[in-house]
C-alpha cells in the first residue's frame, strides 16, 4: 500500500491572498506617513508665522506713536501686513501673516494689538 505523505507548504492562492493583505497594509502606512509629513510642515509654518507676528508687534511698539502707520512686506513665503486704525488717543493695529501651504492653499494668522498715545495722561494700555 502506498501511503500518501501530508503535503507541507502554502498554495499559490494562499500566497496571493497574504501578499494582497500585506500590500493594503503598506499602502495605509504610506498614506499615514505622508499625512504626518504635511502636518509637521504645517506646524513649522504656523510657528514661523506666529514669531513673525510677534516680531512685527514689537517693531511697531518700538516706534514713536506718531510714526506708526500701516504697512506691507514679504519675507520668504510669508506676507506680513499691518493695518493701523486711529481712534481718539489710541491706535488699533491688525497684523495679518499669510503664506501658501503645500496642498492646503493660503493660510493666515491674525493678531490685534492696541497702542495708546504716551502724551495723553491717564490712558495706559498694556
Amino acid at each position: 500500500m502506498d501511503k500518501k505523505r501530508p503535503q507541507s507548504g502554502f498554495t499559490l492562492l494562499e500566497i496571493l491572498f497574504s501578499m494582497s493583505v500585506l500590500m493594503i497594509g503598506m499602502a495605509g502606512v504610506m498614506g499615514l506617513s505622508a499625512w504626518l509629513i504635511r502636518a509637521g510642515s504645517w506646524s513649522v509654518q504656523l510657528r514661523e508665522a506666529t514669531l513673525m507676528a510677534q516680531s512685527v508687534a514689537e517693531e511697531i511698539r518700538d516706534q514713536e506713536y506718531a510714526a506708526v502707520t500701516s504697512g506691507l512686506d514679504v519675507i520668504g513665503p510669508y506676507t506680513r501686513q499691518w493695518i493701523v486704525t486711529t481712534s481718539g488717543t489710541s491706535k488699533l493695529v491688525d497684523l495679518n501673516i499669510s503664506w501658501e501651504s503645500l496642498g492646503s492653499g493660503t493660510r493666515q494668522i491674525s493678531v490685534r494689538t492696541l497702542l495708546s498715545d504716551p502724551d495723553v495722561p491717564g490712558v495706559t494700555f498694556l
